[in-house]
């Protein structure tokens, strides 16, 4: 049964035979892979079809939440959402975006979509993952999220404002989450500013860093614009470093960060953040605990820069 079921998959297979081949269950992983394979090079409108239909059939399989390889099983349903993603002319896209959004479908099912679109360097792809952010099972989102980091892995062409939106999207999620305490996902988010965030999202967390007074939502920017390591960060950690009220970590971290800077920008900033402690002392006298230990690392920071102490 299994041997004349593989002879099904051969260079002149019909769309037809390898649809039979990808849903017999007696054929192998790899001849299915291999039907797969084929139906890909053949696109049209019946080997998406039949790509549907695979991908809905073994759908079941799960995909691993903690590496982008499909486990045993998932191979399947994997390579099927895969060659869809790379059939737009013929609405490969389209079908995955449905399933991914479909609330009716199996988590498992959702996931090999999410998985699929990873595969596709197409701005459409990317506009269906940033909408999938906003999806509430965080499941899916995490398998959006990897299906992200490997897109923008291997991204040279996406148009600036496709990426500016993730970027300005994942923010939003490290804001939401607040003081929930660190998940895979805040994790996963974090990971994928520290290594793609632009200026302008450097900027925005700067300043959200500089009014939100959660210690959860700081803890994550700082950690994250520490960990960028551009000039611009760390030029952005010096602001920081002058505004008021902030959580003492924050200015622990930034006094790590920037001691013994040579940024002419940087000393400024810690010169004046100096400067504005010793008038700010002279008239307010006395102050409440948090206030002293945010006073006290704020200005043991700036010393640090400037090489005092």
């Amino acid at each position: 049964m299994a041997e004349a079921a593989l002879k099904l998959v051969h260079d002149d297979s019909s769309t037809e035979e390898l649809a039979h081949a990808v849903l017999d269950p007696s054929v192998s992983v790899e001849a299915k892979l291999d039907a797969i394979s084929k139906l890909k090079e053949i696109s049209g409108q019946e080997a998406r079809a039949a790509l549907e239909q695979a991908l809905l059939y073994v759908g079941h399989s799960r995909i691993s939440q903690n590496t982008r390889a499909l486990p045993p099983g998932g191979e399947v349903s994997g390579a099927a959402a895969r060659a869809l993603a790379h059939m737009p002319e013929v609405g490969g896209l389209q079908v995955l975006s449905a399933i991914l959004f479909d609330e009716r479908s199996s988590r498992m099912l959702r996931e090999a979509a999410a998985y699929g679109l990873g595969g596709s360097l197409s701005p459409h792809a990317f506009s269906i993952l940033h909408s999938g952010l906003m999806l509430s099972d965080p499941d899916i989102r995490y398998r959006i999220l990897l299906s992200l980091r490997e897109s923008l892995e291997h991204v040279t062409y996406i148009a600036a404002p496709h990426i500016e939106g993730i970027l300005h999207c994942l923010v939003d999620l490290l804001l939401q989450a607040g003081d929930k305490g660190v998940s895979l996902e805040s994790e996963m988010i974090g990971a994928l500013l520290t290594r793609f965030a632009s200026q302008r999202a450097e900027v925005r967390m700067a300043e959200i860093l500089m009014r939100v007074n959660s210690d959860g939502v700081c803890a994550s920017m700082v950690q994250i614009i520490r960990g960028r390591g551009t000039e611009n960060s760390k030029r952005l950690l010096g602001r920081v470093l002058m505004s008021y009220g902030r959580p003492a970590f924050v200015y622990e971290q930034i006094g790590e960060e920037l001691a013994g800077s040579c940024d002419p920008v940087i000393v400024e900033a810690a010169k004046g953040a100096v400067k504005h402690y010793t008038i700010w002392r002279r008239v307010v006298g006395v102050l409440s605990v948090f206030e002293k230990r945010g006073r006290e690392a704020q200005i043991g920071a700036a010393y640090a820069i400037i090489g005092i102490g």
